[in-house]
């Protein structure tokens, strides 16, 4: 691992007045488990309490494997959700994990499985009450996310926010509105670390649809003084408006100055480009290595 110190100068121009409580993990993606084939629902008395389990430890599993968001166990009715649950097609049982945003009716991705091999239920029959639950959780870990995660993960970078509320800070002999620090933590324990990663910051102002600015970490944790929390430091290189192509974003950032940074989204990871910005001067205070 590298150490690198760097210098800056800071000011400030937005700071949620929550920030105290600025959160560092990704937002949450909700994971709910259902059995859903009554011939495996009625084997459990405590179903709802199984099924809870369940999605508590196939949050974990996305966790490990998917990283970044913040997957943890919640309800049909909560959103972004990743909703899975079984299917007996004809004796030949599949898991189904349908990735759904606002409400049941929009979905934006599923992805099966087959949870036996070939002619495994004709010779050894299906699982019982106590077999099921370990064998949802090795078709989820070693069939369904094993084949998937990739594309899952490249569905959530474009439709569900790593998180909101970035803080505007100055650049030293930089216009102003050119950089942001991330509230979010720049280490996912075994991923890339996101201090090479590229975003895309909706900007949103008094009517209209959202600008949208493509930004380059510049490879160290952000610290402010005084605060305990860390974020990610990023400098702004594209800008987009709806329905236009991505353009270098001008010296003149007038046409921000009635937006505010909202929600952010991961865009890339681990990209040679942000290289160039690992010398971005800054002075006064340290950026953690």
């Amino acid at each position: 691992m590298f150490r690198k110190t760097m210098k800056l100068t800071l000011f400030v121009f937005l700071v949620p007045a929550f920030v105290p409580g600025w959160a560092q993990k990704g937002n949450p993606v909700y994971i709910h488990f259902q059995f859903g084939e009554p011939q495996v629902a009625r084997k459990f008395g405590d179903l709802a309490e199984k099924e809870r389990d369940l999605s508590r430890q196939l949050a974990e599993i996305c966790n490990r494997t998917i990283g970044y968001w913040h997957f943890q166990a919640g309800d049909s009715e909560q959103s972004p959700r990743l909703g899975v649950r079984l299917e007996d097609d004809n004796a030949l049982w599949k898991m189904i994990m349908t990735l759904y945003m606002g409400g049941q009716s929009r979905e934006l991705g599923q992805w099966r499985s087959d949870i036996f091999n070939p002619g495994e239920i004709d010779e050894y029959g299906p699982p019982g009450r106590r077999q099921w639950p370990d064998r949802v959780i090795t078709c989820f870990q070693e069939r369904l996310l094993a084949d998937v995660a990739d594309e899952l993960r490249e569905v959530l970078q474009v439709k569900v926010p790593l998180g909101s509320n970035p803080a505007p800070i100055q650049l030293e002999a930089e216009p102003a509105a050119r950089a942001l620090v991330l509230p979010l933590d720049s280490e996912a324990e075994g991923h890339e670390p996101l201090t090479t990663a590229t975003f895309r910051v909706f900007y949103r102002g008094p009517g209209g649809p959202p600008i949208t600015v493509h930004s380059q970490a510049a490879c160290a944790r952000f610290t402010f003084p005084g605060m305990s929390f860390q974020g990610i430091l990023v400098r702004h290189t594209k800008y987009q408006r709806l329905g236009m192509p991505v353009e270098d974003l001008p010296d003149d950032l007038s046409f921000l100055a009635d937006y505010s940074p909202a929600a952010f989204f991961l865009h890339g990871l681990d990209d040679y480009d942000s290289w160039q910005y690992c010398g971005v001067a800054i002075a006064d205070s340290e950026v953690a290595p």
